[in-house]
């Protein structure tokens, strides 16, 4: 097995002190600072270890609550599987090796030791694991797929003006259950997140253009109270939820997280479908800049009650009085 020096890119989404919901969306390869990272649909970084045992973790807990199908994503997986295959080999050639043996290909991944096997036409057949056995086995090709990476995996049908999140694979949430979401449309995704009407009503639009004119990236962030990349809103047996949240910040013992998602929708070709990648970084508040730590402070307390209880910021004073100071102690 071989491992990523790469190191680990940088957004800082709250860049104008306001926070707003709105798409948001940059062109794929748009300067972030990060170098060929910006360009890629996939970032493997010095992190891919962490977020490799995070991942078989989830699986082991339980892979049912953190992958899912409809019909229409079973379709269109193996069309998915060449996508990301072809991608992984192109962005990472010294970590991904696909060789061709009659009606068969094997994608051989370096950094976990895995041999992955599908059929010509990109359904998946078997794998070989290397030397960390995945329990349980892969059960997919996205499920094979997915743990040779760092993002998590959506994939959203489009039928006209109907979408639907037809196959996911999140390892990874941010306080909500995949379960829930599969087979519903983007509306109803995002019901819960305030203030998403206009964006709600322009869906179709949205997905549309994504298909037509993609990739595009985005970024959603929040705080978070610990630095763990599993938030499923259902903890694990035998954990207490509260602590399972990471979203109680204690004054005494001040500590907290900015959590970005990156986002990239990218067209899946020849397809009604969407890809969305979804990365998770965590940056402490304490490695922020000062600008970065007064900003971050703006945007928060500029919040409406609305958005601070969705993000778990309901009473979000203790947090602020310790950024306010952090900001002023340089």
């Amino acid at each position: 097995m071989s491992i990523v020096n790469e190191p680990v890119a940088r957004y800082f989404p709250p860049s104008s002190g306001h926070y707003a919901i709105k798409p948001g969306f940059y062109r794929l390869g748009h300067d972030f600072g990060n170098g060929a990272a910006d360009h890629r649909l996939f970032q493997l970084d010095r992190q891919f270890s962490h977020y490799r045992r995070a991942k078989q973790s989830a699986r082991s807990e339980d892979l049912d609550k953190y992958l899912c199908f409809t019909d229409a994503g079973r379709t269109w997986e193996p069309m998915l599987n060449r996508f990301v295959i072809a991608q992984l080999c192109a962005e990472y050639p010294e970590q991904f090796h696909l060789q061709q043996t009659g009606d068969r290909q094997q994608l051989d991944c370096h950094l976990t030791g895995d041999s992955l096997v599908f059929a010509a036409d990109g359904r998946y057949l078997d794998y070989r694991p290397g030397e960390q056995h995945t329990a349980p086995p892969y059960r997919s090709g996205l499920d094979a797929l997915a743990m040779q990476i760092q993002e998590d995996l959506a994939l959203v049908c489009l039928n006209g003006a109907e979408n639907r999140l037809c196959a996911i694979h999140l390892c990874q949430p941010n306080h909500w259950d995949p379960r829930e979401k599969i087979g519903g449309d983007f509306a109803g995704i995002h019901q819960p997140v305030p203030d998403m009407a206009r964006i709600n009503a322009r869906a179709g639009q949205l997905l549309q253009t994504c298909l037509q004119q993609g990739p595009f990236v985005r970024f959603a962030w929040g705080i978070a109270t610990d630095a763990r990349l599993n938030h499923h809103p259902e903890p694990p047996p035998g954990i207490d939820h509260q602590q399972w949240q990471g979203r109680a910040f204690d004054p005494a013992r001040p500590a907290a997280w900015l959590r970005v998602e990156r986002q990239v929708l990218q067209a899946l070709p020849q397809t009604p479908a969407v890809l969305f990648t979804i990365r998770t970084y965590h940056t402490p508040l304490t490695r922020l800049s000062v600008r970065e730590q007064r900003l971050l402070y703006q945007a928060i307390a500029g919040m409406g009650p609305r958005h601070r209880e969705y993000k778990g910021l309901a009473d979000p004073a203790p947090l602020l009085s310790w950024l306010h100071a952090l900001s002023n102690s340089a």
